[in-house]
């Protein structure tokens, strides 16, 4: 059994060797490398053994639609025998008791016969029991705490379908929270879905630049006026700060 990752960078020096760790068992990661980077996320995604970077460059920022059709077509071309997509901030892993696995051949093996995992992506901040992040552990046991409640607010978009059998046909929406034009039923979904953490907020030490920098001067005309990226919609140091301090007493999630 197979597994290429999938996944769209642009500035992500940071987040890069938490990535490139967490998905290191991967038989294949195809990195889509936006050629407007200025850090040194390449060079530290080329260093990965297991890594394939694919220059692209968007015409005008960050083009939510064309992202996903990357992604997609990258998919539809796979000659592994399942295809993961995820953002450079998104680390799927499931658990057997207290130990971490990121080996998700292991999880699908043990659910034979379905087509499609979806990945419950909780939100994770740091906690004030937390540890500085450090690259060379696994990222996953480092952020723990975060928001369990997957209702409210944007966390229901991140329960994502992401884990796909090569050969299905399909291509995601825009961000991959959904299959275009299908629904759950239109493939052999399994109905446990596979826990995973979204580092968007994952710490104070990078969010901010990322987000304020790597991501709000970064969205094109095409996704403002489609109403895309509206998380991104007013957003300062202030209200992240705040977002920051308001969890820091997070209950504990996986």
């Amino acid at each position: 059994m197979s597994v290429e990752v999938i996944c769209v960078m642009y500035n992500e020096e940071f987040l890069a060797p938490f990535f490139v760790r967490n998905y290191a068992w991967a038989q294949r990661v195809t990195i889509l490398y936006d050629l407007d980077s200025t850090d040194r996320t390449r060079e530290i995604i080329e260093a990965a053994p297991n890594v394939t970077v694919k220059p692209i460059r968007f015409p005008d920022g960050l083009n939510t639609t064309i992202k996903t059709e990357l992604i997609s077509k990258i998919y539809s071309r796979t000659t592994c025998d399942w295809a993961l997509a995820v953002d450079a901030d998104e680390f799927v892993f499931y658990k057997e008791g207290e130990e971490f696995r990121l080996d998700l051949e292991g999880f699908i093996a043990a659910h034979p016969g379905y087509d499609l995992f979806k990945v419950n992506l909780f939100q994770v901040y740091r906690h004030k029991t937390d540890q500085d992040l450090n690259p060379a552990l696994l990222p996953a046991p480092q952020r723990r705490h975060g928001d369990p409640d997957m209702t409210r607010g944007f966390n229901p978009w991140y329960i994502k379908p992401i884990l796909a059998r090569a050969g299905l046909g399909l291509c995601w929406s825009e961000g991959c929270h959904a299959i275009r034009g299908a629904d759950e039923q239109t493939y052999n979904t399994c109905p446990e879905i596979l826990p995973g953490a979204h580092w968007a907020m994952a710490d104070p030490c990078f969010c901010l630049e990322r987000k304020l920098k790597n991501r709000v001067t970064r969205i094109s005309k095409y996704n403002l006026q489609r109403g895309m990226s509206w998380h991104y919609k007013d957003l300062n140091a202030k209200k992240l700060v705040a977002e920051c301090a308001a969890h820091r007493d997070d209950p504990l999630l996986f």
